[in-house]
């Protein structure tokens, strides 16, 4: 009787030898027989399953990673707190000086403080004869946000299955139900024996009851609200501005009251003849409280890649 594999003229005692090809007198001799996948299933094939970053290298007998995926999402608020810088009191930022009349109408001349400034003695270019000078009002600094928001959540995940193959051919077995697996498919120790489908499905086919649906990755659709300062209700700031006619704050005082978010004119009259140095002190510096707000994180992430594993247990 011909081989079906060799060719040869080859002598058996069991009744069928082109059923089970490459062992003529067993069914399935070099592997196992297992129900086949479904047309729109593929396999089977060797999964392991378990915590993720831990799954082994595919076997020997079936060395070919065919898929990764995972299950079990944590996700983790990455906003972090917000926080604000003080509330502050502000000196006045500069002054317009005017040569020609008493009531700023004609402003010859502009001085900018020092950004930032602390009141300490400041000189300028000096200026002849003023009549009369607008000071800048005192304001409300600070109560700023100092904390940049990451814009998403961190993920986890708590498993991992990875699928192994080969391409070995598989063939029926004596009962045409069932196909012969290799051994390179058969299970090995922490591997089971399983179809898979991309995409989900409701019920697993019949031989593989046992149903676990992995993805490929997650799609960040979540933000942190961005961190805001919220100013309490009860502050207050009062500054007192002196300029002189030298350059170290010392000779011929004038002094200004700047308002809280007004710019007054004052009038000069007499002394100083010029005008040459600056320096301000608070006569009230509370500029109240400063709440941070903000920083949820908001939104879902979207499971990207979804698969279908059904699985059997081999004795």
């Amino acid at each position: 009787m011909a081989s079906c594999t060799t060719g040869r003229i080859d002598m058996y005692t069991c009744s069928d030898p082109c059923v089970q090809c490459r062992d003529p007198c067993g069914d399935c001799f070099y592997g196992s027989c297992a129900p086949p996948a479904p047309l729109d299933w593929q396999g089977p094939i060797l999964v392991w399953q378990g915590e993720n970053g831990k799954a082994p290298a595919c076997p020997d007998r079936a060395p070919m990673t065919l898929y990764e995926g995972y299950r079990g999402l944590n996700m983790f608020d990455a906003c972090g707190p917000c926080e604000c810088s003080p509330s502050t009191c502000e000196f006045p930022e500069g002054v317009e000086v005017s040569t020609t009349d008493g009531t700023c109408g004609a402003i010859s001349r502009t001085v900018d403080f020092p950004a930032g400034w602390d009141g300490a003695c400041t000189p300028f270019d000096s200026i002849d004869t003023p009549t009369s000078i607008r000071v800048a009002p005192t304001r409300l600094g600070g109560c700023e946000p100092v904390v940049s928001q990451v814009p998403r959540a961190t993920f986890t995940w708590n498993l991992m299955a990875k699928a192994c193959g080969s391409l070995e051919p598989m063939e029926p077995c004596a009962d045409r139900t069932q196909i012969c697996v290799p051994d390179d498919l058969t299970p090995t120790p922490g591997f089971q024996q399983c179809v898979f489908k991309t995409g989900d499905a409701d019920a697993c086919p019949m031989g593989y009851p046992q149903l676990s649906n992995f993805y490929s990755g997650v799609e960040d659709h979540t933000h942190c609200t961005p961190c805001t300062c919220r100013r309490g209700p009860q502050s207050a700031c009062s500054a007192r501005v002196h300029v002189y006619d030298d350059a170290i704050c010392t000779n011929s005082e004038h002094d200004l009251h700047p308002a809280p978010e007004e710019a007054p004119c004052s009038a000069v009259v007499g002394s100083p003849s010029q005008i040459a140095s600056a320096e301000a002190t608070f006569d009230v510096n509370d500029p109240g409280s400063c709440t941070a707000e903000g920083g949820q994180l908001y939104g879902t992430p979207k499971l990207l890649g979804s698969a279908t594993l059904c699985c059997r247990d081999v004795e």
